[in-house]
């Protein structure tokens, strides 16, 4: 019989890791549940994650309930574009109306952002307006979601073949499902 207790001591140092299934072309209705960040196991660096809940689907692969993600390294434009979009959409601003002039809800948005990821000068931004919990304006809410693959060229100077990615087009949840 196999030493149970021995096997089992690896787990002690086992890395805790949010491994995530992301999603494919469709329309869906989602429900965050977590926005953070993570250093990157591989390279240097840091990720920005949102997960969330699938509330309605037009694609099979990726069924009610089921929880997904978005990551992206924090040093890419597309994550700050997109996650812009998604703190905009989740407090019901239509990202794709954001004019540069904007810069009070731009100000509102980032700090909303920073503050449930953890940076302790937006915390205390939004203690001093209220808000003692940061998490409690965005988890929870419901944003559309459209996705579309999109090939790429390439970059044969640089050794990288064509390929593809996933666009992800964030607005906000029609306001007669933020009520479910």
């Amino acid at each position: 019989m196999p030493d149970i207790d021995a096997m089992f001591d690896a787990m002690r140092g086992a890395k805790m890791g949010r491994k995530g299934q992301w999603l494919t072309d469709g329309q869906y209705l989602i429900k965050l549940s977590f926005l953070g960040v993570k250093k990157k196991e591989i390279g240097s660096g840091t990720n920005g994650i949102v997960e969330f809940e699938v509330v309605k689907t037009s694609n099979p692969e990726h069924p009610v309930g089921s929880t997904r993600s978005w990551v992206r390294s924090m040093d890419s434009f597309s994550f700050w574009d997109n996650i812009m979009a998604i703190v905009l959409s989740a407090t019901g601003f239509d990202p794709r109306q954001l004019k540069p002039e904007d810069t009070e809800l731009r100000n509102d948005a980032t700090t909303l952002a920073a503050a449930i990821c953890g940076g302790e000068k937006a915390i205390a931004v939004l203690k001093a307006k209220g808000f003692d919990n940061p998490n409690e304006l965005l988890l929870g809410k419901l944003i559309k979601v459209e996705c579309r693959t999109v090939p790429t060229r390439g970059d044969p100077t640089k050794g990288r073949p064509p390929g593809q990615f996933t666009l992800h087009d964030w607005s906000p949840a029609p306001a007669e499902t933020q009520a479910a």
